[in-house]
């Protein structure tokens, strides 16, 4: 067959066939197999090896793409199923003839020199092999590596020929300690290493430094740098372990020809770097001369002699052309990814981006002073070419690169340079970190798309898509599952976990949201141990520990950084009112109004300290709400127990846990004991998980639930004790991955893909919209898009006074038109919404809710679902008894708990009359076999019904369901701490699903058994009728149906001698049921109850098993129908595509089984719905929905810090049911903010009218007559409609403000309602107004003509502006009752203003009536203030002509709103339904 770029594979016709060969004494059988052939030899007499590997008796053996021999001592006789190439048997006539003779001779000196080296605690002997090419010196390598480890020696072996594949891959410098025989079969001779698979043959994990050339003399410079490194590395280990030291050293030389200078003296630097004592020299006379003259009078850094031995090339070498070499190293590489026939390895294929990468690669050619690496940039260049991950960070030189050693390779499928990304292939999943990545000259190119493509899915699986560009960090060279019996370990390859401060970026919210592999938990603990350098026993050293705490920082999660005064004050700033307001007063003092740009700029700083302090007010609370979890936690270093804080942990760390502890990191448990976590606050599974340490799992992706054998940062200890190995601290554990994801946001999702250029725009253009208040809630949104319209309109007002006076400039022009433009505008509006918030906010704070962006708390009134978690949101987060069924079918069940831990709190009723003591026996179970211990608050734990009926404070420790069994037992006089006369215990497993305990002393003839378990697991083990079996069956199935987590109960008497546990769990005595579960909280039934008559959705989104989530959502009311899409798992839910989604009639209520991206993708597809969901939550898991919610509301007592941060409102108590209070209040705050904006808009259209049509009256100079001041307009739109309005904003609510459905969103505040309302209301005040000025003006004038008025009554009073004066200050008069009248009937928009209920329940707005009334009389009667500021003058008769006009406002107002009533009646408004 072709494989693209492996080279075209012989594949001859011929048949195989059968045939014996028979082998005398030292005889040989020498074959060559071609590549894609393949040959089975099988032993069938006598004894054989290859390469001084012994083949086994009637043993069988495969070898393909080989040039090889079998030699037998002793004579055999081999069946050979196959065809070889050429094949041949070499007779001697006498044994001693062989040349094999001359190696088994070497090895017997070996030998001797290692017994005399293990005698004497001394280095043994160091042995390098060298020669010309094809001379058999790799092959003398393994022979004498093999007949070593057959003897029990580890020796260990170096390859420093960058050409030969041996360990590793091509272009390598290897050295690994082989402490096992070799394997036979293996195509680089070597056997079960990492780069040729797993196999029966323990593993060995080489040492390996990149060279990337294929010859040593390329760059001799970094050839030396490197062997220098390697014998560092290899002196190291040899001195760690006297057996390795003894057993010597075996180094395979690069190929050298007999006139190379240069090769002599790496060889000569070779000896020298590793003390080489032995130098064996095949084939070569003139090297051997040339060797043997150099090291004459040379010794090793020993002292010891160099002894130069001269062996004859074997007969049996053949020469191996450059075609059989690449198909050789193209073989290997295939191998290191994917494995063999025997094997398959599972390798992954992911995306990465360019910039996340960092690529050297070595340069065309070497000059002395020129760096061996140069910094490439990804490109098409390195398709199909293999990549060296380097024990190194991005950010070191790159003379440090290269110098480092190498913890993997990945191999590059596919570039595309277009998109910048980059496919790689890599043995195992996981992530880049920092790591650069060398590009060698060697081995070339090699394209393994046909064998991809040919692989099961399984093995080329394309994460991409998912996954966004996440990049891998691969872990080095580790994909087996057999610990290996040696290591070569060096300083570099101690830590492979990049520090979690140093990482790049995470992606957005939608890729990060998808949970990545997570290495650790697919392999051994004591393969986890090797790849991070530490000891299980002893830990690491203090040294170790400072070293790699100052290399990766503390192990904290980087939450919210500290509150930032320049950060609020610059997001009150940011906005479009405030802009606008800017803008404003820029134009008032660049025409030099100072008045009027002094009242603007002061409204703007009032809002900036207002909205300032209610911010910096929430954010401080809410950074006093972050607690350290973990503050110390217990590590085994220097072999010694030390309790530490746990910020100083660092990954490699062994930690203790016990019952009750905080996992201070993610940990992969060594070993453990009865060991089960509570992982409720990452996963919201409510019941603890089972903890196994010695399972290693094949799947990668796991879903981090199901990942037992690893305990997570932030979950705690419910019972057992067990000890793990820091894999991840701070940002790199699971919980800091979720918190590094919520601070990155969601918006590049999407953006990976586009250019430099693109992003950049698209950055550019998401900042512009967020400072222009384009994004946010929709109030915030909608206020922003009216204040551009009203500066729009203001401009265009403008424009059209300087038309209308032909562009003729004068100051009075200018004035006017500014006074146009400030009339449209509601200056006031911004303070106005602030101010409302903040009191609002103040007050939801003293109704334990903590606002922590105020305009999410109008938001969160348009609410219409409810996205809710269950455990500790919805529920306690504790376990409980519910239910209990004795023997004799009695039942108990318990109810009115509303402290999980309080034996007092409720009761428990049952079916019928307690007998025969059979409860007191129950209970005597729950009470031995129970670890837990519930106190309350005092010295005694012990209790009775005194102290239960007074504790202020009860406490428990141990696992929930123990502490719930141990609540229940001390509900009838039970103790409330374990008992300690057990004679033994049988702890729960995950095998057996049971837990026993045996009371009394050995020495009496009758002890008694206490056993709880797993219902399925007890049956048997039950010694009862099978009609009672059946019963009890029948009971645990429906206890199971309701959503309880059931327990059978049995004990009995034991009378035989011993404790085997299979003897001693037999043959019990059935004594009772007992169903426990989650409960809701007391006030959550009436939350869901009140949502429901709002018209909110409630759905439960949950990580629970289905059955468990179903009976609590109909307990609290989610589930009031049997409609079979209510009920979803999240595995169901998740294979609908968006399309299926949206086309299901309603989304389910409950979805159970969730996960991070479940709860997104629901929050999304209810978004496509054009629905506005609130997401409730306090775990970790909950943050990614928080996020994507348009509302996060995280619990502040249980939540988590990352949830906090998430949210927008965080609930201080804990209690579902302020939610509630936050969505009336939200409800009413909407309500009043449409009371308030029509009161100001009201007021901004009736001066408008005012000074558009008063353009027609002119003085005699053909100048306007303002019918307003400047000073006029801004006391009517600050002074006296801002008070009134904060007071409108702090209306009451309506009675049945909770019995309406939600108001629309997409409408946003300006219904059409209230733009109906504004348009009559304005005209009719503007018009009023306009004819007060009319009939003030033209009855004080004798020649009523509006073109000739009074010259310079804008600014000046004289005789002649008297009347223009007057007028004025009737017009402010009207204008000014009319927004105190305005004020009493916007409070209702259909109701008249005597059916709108009293206005003193609003003191606010009661006070500013009252102050507004009595300030209208001083401006107008003081003097100065009126003529001067002002520009009007006191009134007498006028006061008729103003009273008319609030009278004919009144009135029309009050017919309009009953033509309302009259046209709909019944009709539903935002204030209830309308009396007909």
């Amino acid at each position: 067959m072709s494989i693209p770029g492996l080279g075209q594979i012989p594949a001859p016709s011929a048949a195989s066939s059968t045939r014996t060969i028979t082998l005398k004494t030292a005889w040989e059988w020498r074959f060559e197999v071609a590549a894609g052939r393949s040959i089975v030899v099988k032993i069938l007499s006598g004894t054989a090896e290859k390469d001084g590997i012994e083949l086994a008796p009637r043993g069988t053996y495969t070898f393909s793409g080989v040039k090889s021999k079998i030699l037998t001592w002793h004579g055999c006789e081999l069946e050979v199923d196959g065809r070889c190439d050429d094949d041949f048997v070499a007779e001697y006539v006498a044994p001693a003839d062989n040349p094999a003779n001359a190696v088994l001779n070497l090895h017997a000196q070996l030998k001797e020199m290692r017994t005399v080296a293990a005698r004497l605690g001394r280095e043994g002997p160091r042995v390098l092999i060298a020669g010309p090419p094809n001379t058999g010196k790799t092959t003398m390598v393994r022979t004498l590596a093999s007949y070593a480890t057959r003897q029990g020696h580890q020796p260990i072996a170096v390859n420093v020929d960058p050409r030969e594949a041996m360990l590793s891959l091509p272009g390598t410098l290897v050295a690994a300690v082989l402490a096992t025989v070799l394997d036979p079969e293996a195509v680089d001779g070597w056997g079960s290493t990492p780069t040729s698979g797993p196999s029966s043959v323990p593993v060995k994990l080489p040492l390996v430094y990149m060279h990337g050339r294929a010859s040593a003399e390329d760059d001799a410079e970094l050839y030396k740098e490197l062997v220098a490194r390697l014998a560092t590395a290899v002196s190291g280990r040899s001195s760690a372990d006297a057996h390795v030291r003894s057993s010597g050293i075996i180094v395979d030389t690069m190929r050298v020809s007999e006139k190379s200078k240069i090769g002599l003296d790496l060889i000569a630097h070779v000896v020298d770097e590793f003390s080489i004592n032995v130098v064996v020299v095949v084939g070569s006379t003139r090297m051997n001369a040339e060797l043997s003259k150099r090291f004459a009078e040379e010794k090793t850094s020993l002292g010891e002699p160099i002894h130069v031995i001269l062996l004859d090339r074997s007969e049996g070498v053949v020469e191996r052309d450059e075609a059989f070499m690449d198909h050789a190293r193209e073989q290997v590489i295939k191998e290191y990814f994917f494995g063999d026939e025997r094997r398959a390895l599972s390798p992954q294929i992911q995306q990465v981006d360019f910039d996340s990468l960092v690529v050297y690669r070595t340069p065309e050619y070497s000059m002395l002073g020129q760096e061996s690496l140069v910094r490439e940039e990804p490109s098409s260049v390195m398709e199909h070419w293999t990549l060296a991950v380097m024990h190194a960070s991005f950010k070191d030189a790159p003379e440090v690169v290269r110098a480092a050693s190498v913890m993997g390779f990945v191999y590059v499928s596919d570039v595309d340079e277009e998109r910048r990304k980059m496919k790689i292939l890599a043995p195992v999943g996981g992530r880049l970190g920092d790591r650069p990545l060398i590009l060698g000259k060697w081995p070339e190119p090699t394209s393994l798309a046909d064998i991809i493509n040919k692989a099961p899915r399984s093995l080329a699986r394309d994460d991409a898509a998912d996954l966004g560009g996440v990049n891998i960090e691969l872990q080095p060279l580790l994909r087996v599952r057999n610990p290996p019996e040696a290591e070569l370990p060096s300083a570099e390859s101690k830590t492979v976990v990049s520090p979690n401060d140093k990482s790049r970026p995470a992606p957005g919210l939608r890729s990060v949201a998808i949970e990545k592999p997570q290495l650790a938990h697919t392999l051994p603990a004591e393969l986890v141990a090797l790849q991070l350098g530490t000891d299980l026993e002893d830990g690491l050293t203090d040294d170790e520990a400072a070293v790699r705490l100052a290399r990766d920082g503390p192990n904290t999660i980087k939450t919210a950084p500290a509150v930032s005064l320049w950060r609020v004050l610059f997001r009150q700033i940011a906005n479009a009112l405030t802009m606008v307001l800017i803008f404003v007063a820029a134009l008032s003092l660049g025409i030099h109004d100072y008045a009027e740009g002094g009242a603007v700029v002061f409204v703007i700083i009032l809002n900036i300290v207002v909205g300032l302090t209610q911010d910096y007010r929430a954010e401080r609370t809410i950074q006093a709400l972050y607690v350290l979890s973990t503050p110390r936690c217990k590590v085994i270093r220097d072999g010694h127990s030390q309790t530490i804080k746990a910020v100083t942990l660092v990954v490699g760390d062994v930690v203790s846990l016990v019952t009750g502890d905080i996992v201070p990191a993610d940990l992969r448990l060594v070993k453990g004991t009865n060991m089960a976590m509570a992982e409720a606050p990452l996963t919201g599974e409510s019941v603890d998980v089972t903890k196994t340490p010695d399972a290693v799992f094949d799947d990668a992706e796991m879903p981090i639930g199901d990942r037992s054998n690893i305990a997570f940062a932030g979950c705690s200890v419910s019972c057992g004790r067990a000890t793990g190995i820091v894999v991840a601290t701070g940002m790199e554990t699971e919980v800091g991955r979720i918190a590094h994801m919520l601070r990155c946001g969601d918006d590049d999702d999407g953006s990976r893909d586009e250019s430099f250029y693109a992003r950049t725009m698209r950055s550019l253009h998401q900042g512009l919209r967020g400072i222009l208040g384009l994004q946010g809630t929709p109030l915030q949104v909608t206020l922003s898009k009216f204040a551009f319209g009203l500066f729009g309109l203001a401009f265009l007002l403008v424009i059209i006074v300087f038309s209308i006076h032909n562009w003729r400039l004068s100051h009075d022009v200018l004035k006017y038109g500014v006074c146009v433009g400030v009339a449209v505008i509601p200056e006031s509006l911004l303070a106005v919404v602030t101010v409302t918030m903040a009191v609002a906010s103040k007050a939801m704070a003293k109704g334990h809710v903590i606002v922590r962006r105020m305009p999410c708390l109008e938001a969160v009134g348009g609410v219409t679902n409810i996205c809710s978690d269950k455990t500790g949101t919805l529920t306690q987060g504790r376990m409980v008894v519910r239910r209990v069924w004795l023997r004799d079918g009695l039942t108990g069940t318990v109810e009115g708990s509303l402290d999980p831990y309080d034996p007092a709190s409720g009761s428990v009723s049952w079916s019928g009359p307690v007998k025969d003591g059979r409860l007191d026996v129950l209970l005597s179970t729950l009470t031995v076999c129970n670890h837990a211990t519930v106190t309350d608050g005092k010295k005694e734990a012990e209790t009775d019904s005194s102290s239960v009926m007074t504790a202020p404070q009860w406490h428990a420790v141990g696992e929930p369901t123990e502490v719930a069994l141990r609540v229940f037992a001390m509900r009838f006089g039970r103790g409330g701490t374990p008992i300690k006369n057990s004679t033994a215990e049988f702890p729960f497993d995950s095998t057996r699903k049971l837990m026993s305990v045996v009371c009394g002393c050995p020495s009496d003839a009758s002890r008694r058994v206490h056993t709880k378990g797993a219902v399925e697991v007890m049956l048997p083990l039950l010694d009862e009728t099978g009609e009672l079996l059946k019963a009890i069956n029948d009971e645990a199935e429906s206890m199971a149906a309701g959503g309880l987590r059931v327990l059978c109960i049995a004990d009995r008497v034991m009378t035989e001698e011993g404790l085997d546990r299979a003897r001693v769990e037999q043959g019990l005595h059935f004594l009772g049921l007992v169903g426990l579960y989650d409960p809701p909280r007391p006030e959550s039934a009436l939350a869901v109850k009140q949502c429901r008559e709002a018209g909110i959705s409630v759905h439960m989104l949950t990580g629970d098993h289905i059955k468990t989530a179903s009976a609590v959502a109909r307990e609290v009311g989610i589930l009031s129908t049997d409609y079979a899409g209510d009920v979803m798992s999240a595995s169901s839910f998740g294979r609908l595509s968006d399309e299926q989604m949206d086309g299901l009639e309603k989304l389910p209520a409950v979805i159970a089984r969730c996960s991070p991206l479940t709860k997104v993708r629901v929050i999304q597809a209810l978004h496509r719905r054009g629905a506005f969901c609130v997401m409730t939550g306090d775990g970790i898991n909950d943050s990614p929905a928080l996020k994507q919610a348009d509302v996060g509301i995280a619990m502040g007592d249980r939540g988590s810090d990352v949830a906090k941060e998430a949210s927008d409102m965080v609930l201080t108590d804990d209690n579902f049911a302020s939610i509630v209070t936050g969505i009336r209040e939200g409800r009413r705050l909407a309500d009043n903010i449409q009371k308030f904006l029509l009161h100001l808009l009201t007021s901004n259209l009736a001066q408008v009218i005012l000074l558009l049509i008063a353009l027609v009256f002119k003085d005699c100079d053909g100048a306007c007559v303002f019918p307003l001041s400047p000073m006029e307009i801004l006391w009517a739109n600050l002074i006296m409609s801002s008070p009134l309005a904060v007071g409108l904003g702090l209306e009451e609510a309506q009675p049945d403000i909770l019995k309406r459905p939600p108001r629309s969103l997409h409408r946003g505040v300006f219904t059409l309602d209230l733009v109906r309302d504004q348009l009559v209301y304005g005209a009719l005040m503007g018009g009023l107004s306009l004819g007060t000025f009319m009939l003030v003006t033209f009855t004080g004038i004798w020649s009523p003509d509006y073109n000739k008025l009074p010259c310079n009554c804008n600014h000046y009073q004289g005789a002649k502006c008297d009347a223009i004066f007057r007028a004025r200050g009737a017009t402010f008069a009207t204008l000014s009752l009319l927004l105190l009248v305005m004020a009493l009937e916007v409070r209702s928009s259909h109701r008249s203003l005597l059916d709108s209920g009293p206005v003193w329940r609003n003191r606010v707005l009661g006070w500013g009536l009252v102050g507004g009334l009595a300030m209208i009389f001083p401006l107008l009667y003081i003097p100065h203030i009126n003529t001067h500021l002002f520009r009007h003058g006191g009134l007498t008769w006028e006061w008729g002509i103003v009273m008319g006009s609030v009278a004919t406002f009144v009135m029309l107002v009050e017919v309009w709103k009953a033509g309302k009533r009259r046209k709909l009646p019944g009709r539903m408004t935002s204030e209830g339904p309308v009396p007909d």
